[in-house]
């Protein structure tokens, strides 16, 4: 290697410090590249699970409908729970309650 350049690759002796800054600003660069990419799969997967969690279920074998959830928020139906109530009542206004 001709003297000039093995010089510049030796940087004065600080050839270490500067090469491992190089290396760093490369891991956050490639990190920042990433991070977006990487969080995007992320919230689409969880988008996926949720719409899978939330779909009316199929109605059961002896042809049923499901039971509607709590209020036209979903209520209950965001937890896995799901209303006892018959459709069409309010229990708030159960006195043995």
């Amino acid at each position: 290697m001709p003297e000039p350049v093995a010089e510049y690759f030796r940087m004065g002796g600080y050839a270490f410090y500067v090469w491992c800054s190089y290396a760093v600003v490369l891991v956050v660069l490639a990190l920042n590249l990433a991070a977006p990419a990487l969080r995007l799969r992320r919230v689409r997967l969880d988008l996926v699970r949720q719409a899978r969690f939330t779909e009316d279920p199929d109605p059961g074998p002896d042809g049923d409908e499901p039971l509607e959830a709590d209020g036209p928020s979903g209520g209950l139906a965001d937890t896995g729970a799901v209303s006892r109530a018959p459709v069409g009542t309010d229990r708030r206004d159960d006195p043995s309650r």
